[in-house]
């Protein structure tokens, strides 16, 4: 089993949209994203990674996209988002949960700003897969929690 991680392209956006509607309850925006809108989001995306400030990746194995995960810098942190298993094959396999630590360490040894994720308070199982993988909660705001990647 070969695994490959790349940058999203025009290619990916109708995994992409699959993937976040169908699970859209773990996710801030509720609604259905459409087409169009997804084709707007992946236009500021292309300029934001042009600037450096924005990366979304697909895990791949054996040439199958199996789901994604995104890196933002915003202010002088990184934020990390749209942790997408996509496939439910892969399900238990903990690919992307490799993929994921694997970047995570690469970002904390090559920048020193703080890594942090954005979880639905309501999203018990992600809040805990992060608990259970070096992070810590930075606290209960609203309708989310703030977790810290302790490396």
């Amino acid at each position: 089993m070969e695994t490959k991680i790349r940058l999203i392209n025009d290619g990916d956006l109708d995994n992409l949209r699959h993937w976040k509607n169908a699970h859209k309850g773990a996710f801030f925006y509720k609604k259905i994203i459409t087409i169009a809108q997804q084709k707007k989001w992946y236009e500021g995306y292309l300029e934001r990674n042009k600037q450096g400030k924005d990366f979304m990746f697909i895990v791949e194995v054996d040439g199958v996209p199996i789901g994604c995960y995104g890196y933002r810098f915003i202010g002088w942190l990184i934020d990390i988002y749209n942790t997408i298993l996509g496939n439910k094959k892969y399900e238990g396999k903990k690919i992307i949960s490799t993929v994921c630590k694997d970047l995570w360490k690469y970002l904390r040894d090559t920048y020193y700003v703080d890594i942090t994720v954005r979880v639905l308070s309501t999203n018990k199982p992600t809040i805990d897969w992060y608990l259970k993988n070096n992070w810590i909660s930075l606290g209960t705001f609203n309708d989310h929690v703030v977790l810290e990647y302790e490396g």
